[in-house]
């Protein structure tokens, strides 16, 4: 989205939007799949409600502290460095995590 809004291409704003949303509207049912599959349905509501407010605070403090990092070290790179690894960090977590077994 960055290089559409410094080139001012229509075909390029609408791909990027296409790929976020896409992007961004698969991660919730994909995290609800994550979550029956690996915790099984029975629990789902007590399992979830730990875990959404642990991505509350999260998603509530990360812009925080990403604006001060950035006023520190006065640019963003770092923080979107961090950021990156975090992503990285989750993506390879549930990718090395073996399939729970039938009970």
């Amino acid at each position: 989205m960055l290089i559409a809004a410094t080139t001012g291409q229509a075909s390029v704003w609408l791909a990027g939007f296409l790929l976020y949303g896409f992007g961004f509207g698969g991660t919730i049912p994909l995290s609800e799949f994550l979550w029956a599959k690996y915790f099984g349905r029975s629990h789902i509501g007590a399992i979830r409600g730990v875990g959404y407010p642990i991505t509350i605070v999260g998603t509530g403090l990360g812009p925080v502290l990403i604006g001060y990092w950035s006023d520190v070290s006065l640019t963003y790179q770092p923080a979107f460095i961090a950021i990156i690894c975090a992503y990285l960090v989750g993506a390879v977590t549930v990718w090395v995590s073996r399939e729970p077994s039938p009970r």
